[in-house]
């Protein structure tokens, strides 16, 4: 029954390490760390984590935010969006970023512009993707990081 006991704790503690394990670094999608191209509709490429680059892709009025590394393409939002609050968040655990999530201000279904967080599931949990409305709920950006840290994500 000891055994057993020590069993179940140890298990318990692990489950419990392993959650706290999950941790959000920054990195910013203007400003000096990026290079800028030239053009009426321009690009620029900043800095990721662990090899990951972003470019900020403008094109038509609207920005997507393409990361990539290796093979892997990810494009957030699909459709684009009018803009993009000025940091990327990378959620991780230990030095694996498993997800990034922003800030977006998509267009509106009547005009005008709807304010949402987004995540995006990076290289082996391509399929996580999460739009949250930030009318709804008191934290977003907590919702959508519990959201990345269980791996599930919300239909779009």
């Amino acid at each position: 029954m000891t055994r057993l006991v020590s069993f179940i704790l140890l298990f318990s503690a692990a489950a419990r390490a392993d959650k706290a394990g999950f941790v959000s670094e920054f990195t910013e999608l203007s400003g000096p760390t990026c290079v800028v191209a030239a053009g009426a509709d321009s690009s620029a490429e900043c800095p990721g984590l662990m090899g990951y680059r972003i470019n900020v892709d403008r094109e038509d009025g609207k920005t997507s935010l393409r990361i990539e590394k290796g093979g892997y393409t990810a494009i957030v939002p699909e459709d684009g969006a009018l803009r993009f609050a000025p940091k990327l968040e990378w959620r991780r655990k230990g030095e694996m970023p498993l997800a990034v999530i922003v800030r977006a201000f998509l267009p509106g279904k009547k005009g005008g512009e709807r304010e949402v967080v987004l995540m995006q599931g990076l290289d082996g949990n391509v399929r996580m993707k999460a739009e949250v409305n930030v009318a709804k709920y008191k934290d977003p950006e907590a919702h959508v990081r519990a959201k990345a840290d269980k791996g599930r994500a919300t239909p779009r």
